[in-house]
């Protein structure tokens, strides 16, 4: 035979488990400690909270525009090379460098020269 040692509830009513009487869970006031009104504010902050990350999805670019504003260097792209190396394409006016950066190295900084039009075309 299995015997269950009773456990206290919120209510001052103790259950059993398996096959306990579960009444008291709509009878104890201590129980309604969510009112319809904070469900109804949950769902409006996750509504805004959705909202607000649509729009940032949406405006990525043009957001981080805005906030750089005019800025002499920008990173233009950055590639994992491996867990703990990066090669980044940092661009300073109207030149780009090549950053390769490896963990317990100095950075190495390679000036990138731009490529040739008619190269360029004819590679597409």
């Amino acid at each position: 035979m299995v015997r269950f040692r009773s456990i206290p509830g919120p209510c001052g009513t103790g259950f059993a488990g398996i096959g306990a009487d579960v009444a008291f869970l709509t009878e104890c006031p201590a129980l309604d400690v969510i009112r319809p009104d904070q469900i109804l504010t949950l769902i409006l902050f996750m509504a805004v909270l959705g909202l607000g990350w649509l729009v940032v999805k949406m405006n990525r670019g043009g957001i981080a525009r805005r906030i750089a504003g005019e800025r002499r260097m920008r990173l233009v792209e950055v590639a994992a090379l491996s867990p703990t190396d990066r090669a980044m394409i940092l661009q300073v006016d109207a030149r780009e460098f090549l950053i390769l950066r490896c963990r317990g190295e100095a950075p190495v900084v390679t000036p990138l020269e731009p490529a040739p039009l008619a190269q360029a075309e004819g590679a597409a």
